[in-house]
């Protein structure tokens, strides 16, 4: 039971620790991506990510309200990543850098339960007759 449980929450408890050591730094250089909102898609991938960590570990360990549960959890963090950038020296909160991340944890929490529900798991199926 235990090792199950490390199985599938240890991935999303490790990108936790990783966003809360980089948003520890003030400064933290962006990506150029030579786009105009590159803050807000780096804000969306990390934080979709984490969604979708989240809801494979709460859906592999069998949890009913998979993706319900993964939002409120992804929402949480990110409200407190933010609340936590306010008080680094040389960082600050957005309101807009939350609505990106409740944004991508939405998208890829959905993904996920798509991936579930349709059977888009990336393995081949290597049976007798497929293609």
């Amino acid at each position: 039971m235990l090792q199950n449980f490390f199985r599938w929450h240890s991935p999303w408890f490790l990108m936790i620790l990783l966003i809360s050591i980089q948003s520890a730094f003030s400064g933290f250089p962006m990506p150029r991506l030579g786009l105009f909102l590159t803050d807000k898609i780096v804000h969306f991938a990390t934080f979709g990510l984490f969604g979708w960590l989240l809801t494979r570990g709460f859906h592999q360990a069998g949890t009913k309200r998979y993706v319900l549960y993964s939002l409120l959890i992804g929402l949480f963090f990110s409200l407190l990543d933010e609340l936590h950038q306010s008080y680094t020296p040389g960082r600050d909160a957005h309101w807009s850098d939350l609505l990106a991340d409740g944004l991508g944890i939405l998208s890829f929490s959905l993904y996920y339960q798509l991936q579930i529900r349709f059977g888009w798991t990336g393995q081949r199926d290597n049976s007798p007759g497929s293609v």
